[in-house]
């Protein structure tokens, strides 16, 4: 059973303030001046954005300051558990310009994605005056110039008040500090709190912004790039095993927390069906290049009883069976590559290698007799099929 959270924020009224920033001005006015053509689809902005600016620093502002001023948030859509793909999440929000903080942080981690600019989602819940709200949140990281940083498009593009939704850009939230992000922001994976003293639930109840033990510094960059090395199912049980050690303060983190341990079952599986599916692939395209290495092999041995007659050149003699062992090695190459062979298969597939290195073996005596044929003179070429039947 999957768990889909459904990543909603409320916006107190007055939470949010403009920040007079300057210094991307120039920038801000480039991407309000995109024409509409090219607003339709993350490929096209991506594209613009490119085109328009040189630096991963410019361009990750231009993706942020896109995806906040251009997108609304969907004050209906509050509460819908309407199950869409990712992808259709981002048309739909492109399309309507509308969606909730999920379809935010979609359309930035997308545009940033093909950018070439490493963006991860992240989940969690909020706290605003000092209210826990019980409804997911998702916002973003983002890697630039070797170093993580914090984007919040949602929170950054306006708030609620009274069920209206208010646009007020804010650039607190572009390239967040995480001393000031952890207020409101509480990720369920700590290590996307971006601090080497990372609080526990029950401490971000209680309004710390900083652990209150202190005794081991987290290298969070390192273990971080540690995590994203992880297969899927490993990045799954790692999280779980992340927020179970944090506290699973509130029915939002134990789902949560459900959710990583299912999905890390679910990858293994996944995995285990596609080696499995491999295996099979593998071993069906390993057996057929078998029979007609053996059809070659054949005919070969037909031609030899004949004393190689109708005549050929030595070249063609030579040719007919090193094709076939050329074929029968891959096959024995291609069989030895084959790992993590499952219990119910091992028999048969012990079976097929013994049969191949069998034909193997074979094949290289016919290429001694080739070989040695082939360097007598003529005269004494015929000799060797009556010393053979013989």
């Amino acid at each position: 059973m999957k768990y889909y959270l459904q990543f909603i924020v409320l916006f107190l009224s007055g939470f949010g303030f403009a920040q007079d920033t300057p210094q991307y001005e120039a920038i801000d006015k480039k991407m309000d001046a995109i024409p509409e053509s090219m607003a339709t689809s993350t490929e096209s902005i991506a594209a613009y954005i490119s085109k328009n600016f040189a630096t991963n620093e410019d361009k990750i502002r231009a993706a942020f300051y896109w995806t906040a001023s251009n997108i609304s948030y969907d004050v209906v859509a509050i509460g819908s558990k309407r199950v869409l793909t990712t992808e259709q999440r981002i048309i739909n929000t492109l399309q309507s310009r509308k969606g909730v903080c999920m379809n935010y942080a979609y359309v930035y981690k997308d545009i940033t994605s093909k950018l070439g600019i490493e963006t991860v989602s992240i989940e969690g819940y909020t706290k605003s005056y000092g209210e826990i709200s019980l409804n997911g949140h998702m916002w973003c990281a983002s890697k630039l110039n070797g170093n993580w940083y914090l984007f919040d498009p949602t929170w950054a593009a306006g708030y609620v008040s009274k069920r209206k939704y208010v646009k007020r850009l804010d650039n607190k939230f572009y390239k967040a500090d995480p001393k000031t992000l952890i207020v409101s922001h509480m990720p369920f994976d700590y290590l996307w709190q971006l601090s080497s003293y990372p609080i526990n639930n029950q401490e971000f109840y209680d309004g710390k912004m900083e652990s209150a033990t202190k005794k081991v510094s987290l290298d969070f960059s390192k273990e971080i790039n540690s995590h994203l090395s992880l297969s899927e199912s490993d990045k799954a049980m790692a999280a779980a095993g992340r927020i179970e050690k944090n506290g699973l303060k509130n029915e939002l983190i134990i789902k949560r927390w459900n959710y990583e341990k299912k999905r890390s079952e679910y990858e293994k599986n996944n995995i285990r069906y596609k080696n499995q599916k491999e295996f099979y692939d593998k071993t069906i395209k390993t057996n057929e290049k078998f029979k007609q290495a053996n059809t070659l092999f054949t005919e070969f041995l037909q031609f030899k009883r004949r004393r190689f007659l109708p005549l050929i050149s030595d070249e063609s003699i030579k040719e007919k069976i090193q094709i076939p062992y050329d074929l029968v090695l891959q096959c024995q190459k291609d069989s030895n590559e084959l790992k993590d062979v499952q219990d119910e298969n091992q028999s048969n597939f012990n079976l097929l290698k013994n049969v191949i290195a069998t034909s193997k073996k074979k094949m290289e005596a016919e290429i001694a007799f080739v070989n040695e044929y082939l360097s007598k003179d003529k005269s004494e070429r015929e000799k060797m099929f009556f010393k053979k039947s013989s």
